[in-house]
């Protein structure tokens, strides 16, 4: 088999990979294995295409000016705003592990439709109706691929930690440590205490592994899948509601996000679990006898 040859079985099964991480169109895959480069756009914001790379010519051009000058072979593309993202399969067989796409992300050649510049790094992304869209202006020069947390967050996790815990946070549990090693958040839950002692009125905050409600667990690893955001302490309402907390991805936010956090408010996704519904909001929490507790 000839590198060429090589290198189209490498995008078919990468196609094939886009299919089961994002629920790209197998379409793609079908029209690429016939010679037809296929991209995917989003029209008027909401609804999710994909069409032949001729269908705009300016894209056909960057697409074969790509290929011939970097010896590369593309096998889709993404419009995003100015911007023609390109994801391909380069020469070097070393490269294509790092090149194919995870749930983090792809790397792509990231082109200005305007400017004709461009640069290599990696894209986040997510699907609509079969498309590919970018979820972030942003083109990074490495994924976490490994699901550890990086330096920066680790760093920022531990100046978070430090102020639940100057407000009174009292565990048992490494939090830290759980977080930073192990990749598992800790969750806090609202207990009426009339459930320890009869009559007693009131509750407390008790602070567990996430994976000790596997209601909360596998709610926090459907949201790995849809923010880029980094989730780092859940809440329990008294409702049954949950409270995500998260770290912008933006490190340009987080000092904002922590003043908010000295303040007992939090920024975070919301799920509730009854209506099968989640969104971002802003929460509010008291500290009860060693855990945080969400206000509702």
């Amino acid at each position: 088999m000839t590198l060429q040859e090589r290198k189209k079985t490498e995008a078919l099964e990468r196609l094939s990979q886009l299919e089961k991480l994002y629920g790209l169109n197998p379409k793609v895959r079908k029209y690429f294995a016939e010679g037809k480069l296929y991209y995917s756009y989003i029209t008027g914001g909401v609804i999710g295409s994909i069409d032949t790379i001729t269908y705009d010519p300016r894209y056909a051009y960057i697409a074969k000016a790509v290929q011939e000058q970097y010896g590369v072979l593309v096998y889709h593309a993404i419009e995003y705003h100015d911007t023609l993202s390109l994801l391909c399969v380069s020469d070097d067989e070393a490269e294509w592990e790092a090149e194919r796409p995870t749930r983090m992300g792809v790397k792509a050649m990231v082109i200005d439709v305007n400017e004709g510049k461009g640069q290599r790094g990696y894209i986040k992304m997510d699907s609509l109706a079969g498309a590919l869209y970018r979820t972030s202006d942003q083109v990074y020069k490495n994924l976490n691929t490994s699901g550890m947390v990086d330096s920066d967050v680790k760093a920022e996790f531990s100046k978070r930690l430090e102020i639940l815990k100057q407000q009174g946070l009292m565990t048992d549990l490494d939090i830290e440590n759980l977080y930073l090693q192990a990749n598992e958040i800790c969750l806090s839950r609202w207990m009426d205490l009339s459930r320890i002692v009869p009559g007693m009125a009131g509750g407390i905050g008790i602070i567990s592994q996430l994976s000790a409600s596997s209601r909360a667990e596998d709610f926090y690893n459907a949201l790995l899948k849809k923010t880029s955001d980094k989730i780092y302490f859940a809440l329990e309402g008294k409702d049954g509601r949950l409270a995500f907390l998260t770290m912008d991805e933006d490190s340009g936010r987080w000092e904002m996000e922590r003043a908010m956090l000295r303040e007992k408010t939090a920024y975070a996704i919301v799920v509730e679990p009854d209506k099968v519904k989640a969104y971002m909001d802003e929460v509010e929490y008291e500290m009860l006898n060693g855990g945080p507790v969400w206000v509702q």
